[in-house]
């Protein structure tokens, strides 16, 4: 499945700004609380909103065997997506 950030969600990547922050600031608005991704946490959230497969991704980013990530990606996004962080988008049809 693949995601895509919602409407309603502001997100700064940081090290746009500072390339020593390699943090992602992210709230729902206009009455979200301010939260913070960083390290695996942002690259996924990353990755999710550029449309990439995630556990492949992430899997790739950290030199091991999807099946090694798979639960733990799929855990977090799952999160994100309860939170209104992330919302699902059609796969692209074949």
């Amino acid at each position: 499945m693949r995601y895509a950030a919602p409407d309603n969600l502001a997100y700064v990547v940081a090290d746009e700004f500072d390339p020593d922050d390699e943090n992602v600031y992210l709230m729902l608005v206009p009455d979200g609380h301010p939260s913070i991704l960083n390290g695996t946490g942002a690259f996924i959230f990353l990755a999710a909103v550029a449309g990439d497969d995630l556990i492949a991704a992430t899997a790739a980013a950290a030199g091991v065997p999807a099946d090694e990530v798979a639960a733990d990606v799929t855990a977090f996004v799952d999160d994100l997506v309860q939170r209104g962080y992330l919302v699902p988008r059609p796969d692209p049809a074949p």
